[in-house]
């Protein structure tokens, strides 16, 4: 079960779900500045936060796609 490959796949995994973690995170925080962008109606940035939330939500979808698909071929039927 823990062969080198899947020890791999295991660094992989860890690293992808700890990015999926900091890019929610990073989103959290976006999400702030937004609101905070619609309180003071600075029209500005709130555009650019916006485009920044639309590439966190891509990188959040990327890494949890390829956690999975990790996880999938870790954890494969004998």
């Amino acid at each position: 079960m823990f062969n080198r490959t899947n020890r791999i796949r295991i660094v992989m995994c860890t690293f992808c779900q700890l990015f999926y973690n900091i890019f929610n995170v990073l989103f959290a925080w976006i999400i702030m500045h937004i609101t905070d962008s619609l309180v003071q109606e600075d029209r500005s940035i709130f555009v650019s936060y916006i485009g920044i939330a639309g590439v966190c939500i891509g990188c959040q979808i990327l890494f949890s796609f390829l956690s999975v698909r990790l996880q999938n071929k870790i954890r494969k039927p004998l």
